[in-house]
């Protein structure tokens, strides 16, 4: 099996290929084997950033303190959503991170744009199950992207957390139903889907690499 530093130098020299790395291939990661790596990662047509890594360091790097409020800005849904839970009341708006907001809002216009309320309904997509929410991760005791409000989760109740993601098994028994054409949107504007990332919490969105 390879170290972590063999996998560091194989990324090396594939940058070194590519043009952004002009450094030794000695598998240690600085700043400019970090500065090679962001050259690689396009920025999504919809944002003026490119998504971070998902560490708690390059987070921060980007969108600041985790639970910090006074970064979260209001932002219109452009097509009906109700809550997951609760009284399932309709929203008109929420919150989300300043960063993420043209994204964001440009994901969800193309959905609806692409497929309609419809398709939207069919797939539970209008049913919201937050964005904001300051606290560690359900599996474990990491910082949650939620904590930033850079990570939005849909249909919550029939694409959880433990609830398996494959290709071609969408809806059929024990396995959640995120279609992949929203996946594949969401993709396109910038987000990670925890569906295609680790098999399971398809509900998930989040703006990282």
């Amino acid at each position: 099996m390879s170290s972590a530093r063999d996998r560091q130098r194989l990324a090396q020299a594939w940058m070194k290929k590519a043009g952004t790395y002009k450094g030794k291939l000695d598998g240690l990661w600085g700043s400019m084997s970090e500065k090679a790596y962001i050259a690689l990662t396009p920025v999504p047509a919809s944002s003026s950033i490119r998504p971070p890594s998902a560490d708690y360091y390059s987070v921060t790097k980007v969108f600041g303190k985790a639970g910090d409020e006074n970064n979260l800005v209001r932002f219109t849904f452009p097509y009906p959503v109700h809550l997951a839970w609760g009284d399932k009341k309709a929203l008109k708006t929420h919150r989300c991170h300043k960063l993420i907001k043209k994204p964001l809002i440009s994901a969800l216009k193309e959905i609806y744009g692409t497929y309609g309320m419809a398709w939207i309904k069919k797939h539970g997509l209008d049913s919201y199950g937050g964005i904001y929410n300051f606290r560690k991760t359900r599996a474990g005791n990491s910082t949650s992207k939620h904590s930033w409000g850079i990570a939005i989760d849909l249909n919550p109740n029939e694409n959880g957390n433990r609830v398996k993601w494959k290709q071609g098994k969408q809806g059929t028994k024990g396995y959640a139903t995120m279609p992949l054409g929203a996946i594949k949107i969401f993709e396109k504007h910038g987000f990670k889907s925890a569906a295609r990332a680790w098999g399971r919490d398809a509900m998930h969105f989040q703006y990282t690499k």
